[in-house]
Order: C-alpha cells, then sequence, then structure tokens
C-alpha cells in the first residue's frame, strides 16, 4: 500500500477540542432528597446515612412484638395498638387502612394471623394467635376449681381430683389455655410433694411451674396472679411476687419482707407482724407445705420465731432436698439470729449466701451489721 506524507497507517487524527467545553462530571441524585452524589458508592452511603430505611414495629398491649408468634388472650382495644414506621397494612393478604388497625384486630378472638406492615418498601411480618377467653367461661372455670380443689388441701389435693376438674371445664373450650396453666401448675405441685411417679425426677416440677407462668401470665385474674406469686416467690424473684398479689395477706406480706431485706434494707416492722397470718382459700390450696410454713413464719415476730420455732426452721435445711427454699431459710435465721444477738448464727447463714446472684447485697450487708 502507499501512503502520502507521513501520516503512518495506524495514526488517527485527534478530534478538534473546542476551547469552550468542559464536560459535566457524574451526578447521582437521591431520590429522597435530591442531593447529587459523584458516584453510586457515595449515593449509596448518603441514602444509608442521611435517609435510613426502619423497620416497621408494632406494639400490642404494651409488648413489642418481634419474629417469633405471640398469643392473644386478651381482647384488643384501641389503646393496646401501637405502629411506627408503618404506611401500609396487610392482614392476612387482605390490605386494611393503617389507621383501622386496632378496630380490625379487635374482631378477632381466636385462630391464628398474618400481619405485614410497610414503609418505603421495608416490611415486616408479625404473626399472632388469637386465644381469647370469654369472661364467662373464666368465671365458670374458677368456681370449679374452688369447689373441687380448695376443699381439698395438703396429701387430698391427688390427680383424681386434677382429672375431675379437667373434665369438668372441658365444656368452657374458650378458657383451655386458662385450665391448661392451672393444671400445669397443680401436677407441678404434685411433683414437687412426692406425689406423683416416683421415676419421674423430682426436678420436674421446675419446668411444670415454668409452663404454668408461661400460661398463666396472659390472665389477669387474682388466681392466676397468685399462682404466678407462688411460683416466683418459690424460685426467689421476691419483687416479682409481690408486684402480682396485691394488699397485706400472708403470701404478699412475705415476698415484700424478703424484697426489703434482699435490697439490704431493715424494715421498721421487721419485728411486728401482720394483723393476721391465715392464709385465704388459695394460698392454702397452692402452697406446698414448705412455702405455707415460710409464709406463716415470716408472718410473725422475728424474737417469737427465734425463741419458738428454732429448731423446726433449721431442720428444713436437714430434712428436705436442697431446692430454691433454703435461701429464704439461711435468710429468715439470719434474720432471727441478729434480733437475738447470735453474731456466729448471723455470719454463718449469711455467708452461705454471700456469693448468690441478687443476695450479695444482703449478704454484705448483715455481715456489716453485726461489724
Amino acid at each position: 500500500m502507499w501512503h502520502h506524507g507521513s501520516e503512518t497507517p495506524y495514526d488517527k487524527p485527534e478530534p478538534p477540542v473546542s476551547d469552550g467545553y468542559h464536560p459535566l462530571p457524574p451526578a447521582f441524585p437521591c431520590d429522597q432528597c435530591g442531593e447529587v452524589r459523584p458516584s453510586k458508592d457515595e449515593l449509596r452511603k448518603h441514602r444509608f446515612e442521611a435517609h435510613p430505611l426502619h423497620r416497621p414495629i408494632l406494639f400490642l398491649q404494651g409488648r413489642e412484638l418481634g419474629d417469633h408468634t405471640i398469643r392473644v388472650t386478651r381482647p384488643v382495644t384501641d389503646d393496646d395498638v401501637r405502629q411506627n414506621d408503618c404506611d401500609q397494612a396487610f392482614l392476612n393478604g387482605r390490605e386494611i387502612p393503617v389507621s383501622s388497625l386496632s378496630r380490625e384486630l379487635a374482631l378477632i378472638s381466636s385462630g391464628a394471623c398474618q400481619l405485614e406492615l410497610i414503609k418505603t418498601g421495608v416490611s415486616a411480618v408479625f404473626r399472632l394467635n388469637f386465644d381469647i377467653a370469654s369472661v364467662d367461661d373464666l368465671d365458670r372455670v374458677e368456681r370449679r376449681f374452688f369447689d373441687l380443689v380448695c376443699g381439698l388441701h395438703g396429701n387430698q389435693l391427688n390427680s383424681r381430683a386434677i382429672d375431675t376438674f379437667i373434665s369438668d371445664t372441658a365444656v368452657f373450650p374458650t378458657a383451655a389455655g386458662y385450665v391448661g396453666g392451672i393444671c400445669e401448675y397443680l401436677y407441678g405441685l404434685q411433683t414437687k410433694r412426692g406425689q406423683l411417679d416416683a421415676s419421674r425426677p423430682y426436678g420436674e416440677y421446675v419446668n411444670r411451674f415454668n409452663r404454668s407462668v408461661d400460661a398463666l401470665t396472659a390472665y389477669e385474674r387474682p388466681l392466676a396472679n397468685t399462682m404466678v406469686a407462688a411460683v416466683e416467690f418459690h424460685f426467689n424473684h421476691f419483687q416479682e411476687a409481690a408486684n402480682l398479689v396485691t394488699g397485706n395477706g400472708p403470701l404478699g406480706h412475705a415476698a415484700n419482707t424478703y424484697a426489703s431485706w434482699a435490697l439490704g434494707q431493715v424494715a421498721e416492722s421487721r419485728m411486728d407482724a401482720v394483723p393476721s397470718v391465715e392464709l385465704d382459700e388459695t394460698e392454702m390450696a397452692i402452697l406446698d407445705e414448705v412455702t405455707e410454713k415460710i409464709v406463716r413464719w415470716i408472718n410473725r415476730p422475728l424474737q417469737e420465731l427465734s425463741r419458738c420455732f428454732q429448731t423446726k426452721i433449721e431442720s428444713i435445711l436437714q430434712d428436705h432436698p436442697a431446692t430454691y427454699d433454703d435461701l429464704k431459710i439461711h435468710m429468715l435465721l439470719a434474720e432471727m439470729s441478729f434480733v437475738v444477738g447470735d453474731v456466729a448464727d448471723v455470719r454463718r447463714h449469711a455467708k452461705a449466701l454471700h456469693n448468690v446472684a441478687g443476695i450479695e447485697t444482703w449478704a454484705t450487708s448483715m455481715l456489716s451489721r453485726i461489724r
């Protein structure tokens, strides 16, 4: 091939450039605020920092809902439902106005449902299982309980009585969950007393008690609260028990006294008893033997206990399996010993609990007081 001049076959002429031409920099505007960023990475960073996407939040009856299925046992009211960061709502796939969310949920009394809340493309799904008992059914269940169970005490509370209670309450289907929680507690009580199958481990009552609490906390009823308080008191959750039992009855007074002691407080009334140490019919029916004794003892003046019941209280530590009750016995004996000036016994019982979680303040306080 022939070529002219100095141009080679591989040379390409440069395009003419005008002195007034300036290419624009890349621009990526934010669709939320219109602010421009020079790259996609910068735009993503801006969106993350300036316009974070919030997952919709749902509160139902004072509780924030999460990924787990929530059991609803009380009727829903307008004040029970609160949502944040939501502009769309779907109930079982049907879109509903966000403003009518509480009204839609209030119409449901039984069955499972799925609620999806959406905000600017971010979705949150909540699963609800409605199991709302009628007030009439709850009242009838409690009447059956007092008729069949509260007339029995001690070893008379047996499996036959519980089976009768279950069969008699089967005609109140909306209260089945309530019946189940009551029976879990009663079976746990029998296991703790050693009345059930001896092949079952003694500690199984702990699982029964925990299941009863899970079921009964959903019902704001005096019977349910007393049973849950008895469990909390047994597990040494004294303030939780005190919060559940209103008034100045023996169980409530005992829980309050232990709660004050656990905080290292010296109550002004610690030498006095409440006006009456008589347990009501519910407490008589649902407290095991050791818990009942502890509740009765702590409702007496400490000097009287030291004078009349020292040996019986000490025997709990020797004659019964080591359980959650040991903590209450050690605390009670230490407080009794302090009142009568037995420094050695105060030190012995306080040191037994010195490293127990939640009781360190009390133990340290007792050791400081005897110094």
